[in-house]
């Protein structure tokens, strides 16, 4: 993380000046949220960096780089190095805004009324300096995170970025499960070899760390020693880790992992850095419902719904013979004939015969795309060329005796898109309030909270009510729609009027909190709307066509 980055999370957390007005109900917790909003604006360094490391490495050698006084002697050491600072209190503020001349106008001037802004409250700051404890002047530290701050709080549109790609490191609460003596002991040794937060630092570090745990022994693996360290949690995450234990431990035995090891030349060895990063990746990819956090962005990272752009790898004239063929075996959308499609696939291009691979056929296909998404999806092929070789995937290869062969299946887990073309019936600011609200009672993704949000989406639209349904409220939202759509739109909801009607005998409180008439009503728009889809909306394929005329299993 910069070095300006850390000194905004320190003053986060250390407090603000009297002088800052907030509204309780506006606030939420600094301590818990401080590195997510300074990720938030795109802060250029403030500091330069030759005097910081300069400085920096002043002090390192006087008092532990932990230390409070660490972080305000090197800011205040940096300062006069860059000529900001003289005195006790005298700020260049035209040097500080010289500084910001290699960046765009709006930033320019975002930085100099900031400065502005910290100038017209040094002396409190002075007030607030003198009021700490420390060896070195705090003036520059606090000016310095007072400008930060302001940086933040009006920070420009263009450098904004609240996204989930800030939010969404930190979805899964991952603990800390390095005894806290064990973790001050190695870094002191760690110092020692390289400078903080340096990449040989931060090697030694973690080989230091799983060395004094016993888990690995230069380059032996024993993770099976952290287990009892996995008796302070509760049980899910406790179980959750001992999972990562063993995943780890089968990962890191490979030989592409040895190979990995040996070639790392640094002055500590890497293996404990490979180890924690496997550990800490494998628990947040498998984190309890108790440890996630609930946000929509957390949501969508843990459904996968919009994180990564896939493209189409399989050619439109290839998809097409196979939907085809694959609809004389099953009807579409069944298991079968997913099943048959895949394998037909995979077949055509030549990348499996029978039982066996040839994933390289696909390598020609990569060519159409970019540079580094062709490489993603090659480094793609040769992980699964490995996996699929597996004595595991053959078996359960084997095991199927479906009317095709599995293999195209396990190679692309997709499904086929819909013969008719869906459109959203409800309105996105009441499925993202709702997605909001439900998510303060239930973790994302877990069937309870999709109930309870399917519920409060049509509770907003007043089309349910306790376990009455009254969907002649949704008829306004369909008049944006085509009129042949509109129609088939129509009649689902008066079919599924019906329907509710005679269903509400059987419904009962979920957790005291909601009832499954929400998801039960959106079902049945989907299902009845897409068997009376207008042709218009209806996918032009001999698959589609077969389907909708009810051909059945042959």
């Amino acid at each position: 993380m910069p070095h300006h980055r850390v000194l905004l999370l320190c003053f986060l957390l250390f407090g603000s000046h009297g002088s800052w007005r907030t509204a309780a109900e506006d606030c939420i917790d600094m301590r818990k949220n401080a590195l997510k909003i300074a990720l938030c604006c795109n802060i250029e360094v403030f500091l330069a960096e030759k005097p910081f490391e300069k400085c920096s490495d002043t002090f390192e050698a006087r008092m532990s780089v932990r230390s409070a006084d660490f972080l305000v002697c090197t800011v205040d050491c940096t300062f006069r190095e860059m000529g900001i600072l003289a005195g006790d209190d005298e700020i260049d503020a035209g040097k500080i805004n010289s500084i910001q001349a290699a960046y765009d106008e709006t930033y320019q001037k975002t930085v100099a009324n900031a400065v502005s802004t910290c100038m017209a409250i040094k002396d409190q700051i002075r007030r607030d300096a003198d009021r700490l404890e420390s060896v070195c002047n705090a003036f520059a530290t606090l000016f310095h995170s007072c400008v930060l701050k302001e940086l933040i709080m009006n920070c420009p549109a263009e450098r904004w970025d609240s996204s989930q790609a800030n939010e969404t490191p930190y979805c899964c609460k991952v603990e800390n499960f390095i005894p806290r003596n064990v973790a001050m002991k190695c870094q002191e040794r760690a110092a020692a070899v390289g400078s903080p937060k340096s990449e040989v630092y931060n090697v030694c570090l973690e080989q230091c760390v799983y060395e004094e745990l016993g888990a690995i022994a230069g380059r032996e693996l024993h993770l099976d020693k952290l287990y009892p360290l996995t008796e302070q949690y509760p049980e899910d995450y406790a179980r959750t880790v001992r999972m990562a234990i063993d995943e780890c431990s089968k990962r890191l035995a490979s030989e592409e992992a040895k190979k990995k090891i040996e070639s790392y030349t640094q002055r500590c060895e890497i293996l404990g850095s490979i180890v924690h990063m496997c550990l800490s990746m494998f628990i947040y990819n498998n984190c309890p419902d108790a440890y996630w956090t609930m946000s929509i962005a957390c949501d969508k990272k843990m459904e996968a719904a919009y994180c990564c752009k896939l493209e189409t790898l399989i050619p439109r004239n290839v998809a097409m013979k196979c939907q085809e063929l694959a609809a004389a075996v099953g009807t579409p959308k069944s298991e079968v004939y997913n099943v048959c499609l895949e394998q037909c696939v995979y077949e055509e291009l030549g990348a499996i015969a029978g039982r066996e691979l040839h994933l390289d056929k696909l390598y020609p296909l990569t060519e159409q795309y970019p540079e580094d998404y062709a490489r993603t999806v090659r480094m793609a092929i040769d992980e699964c060329s490995k996996r699929l070789a597996s004595e595991e995937a053959k078996k359960k290869i084997e095991s199927y005796n479906e009317h095709c062969e599995a293999l195209g299946s396990l190679v692309q887990k997709t499904e086929l898109p819909h013969c008719c073309a869906l459109e959203e019936l409800i309105p996105r600011d009441i499925r993202t309030k709702c997605q909001e609200q439900v998510a303060a009672y239930y973790n994302p993704g877990s069937l309870i909270y999709e109930t309870c949000k399917m519920e409060c989406m049509y509770e907003e639209l007043g089309a349910i009510d306790g376990f009455d349904a009254h969907l002649e409220k949704l008829y306004p939202l369909t008049e944006r729609f085509p009129v042949d759509y509109r129609y088939a739109v129509r009649l689902a909801i008066d079919e599924c009027n019906k329907k509710m009607a005679s269903a509400k005998k059987n419904l009962e409180l979920i957790d005291n909190r909601c009832t499954a008439l929400g998801q039960m009503v959106d079902f049945c728009l989907d299902t009845v709307t897409y068997d009376n889809c207008p042709s218009s909306r209806w996918q032009a394929s001999i698959a589609c066509s077969k389907f909708r005329q009810g051909v059945p299993y042959c």
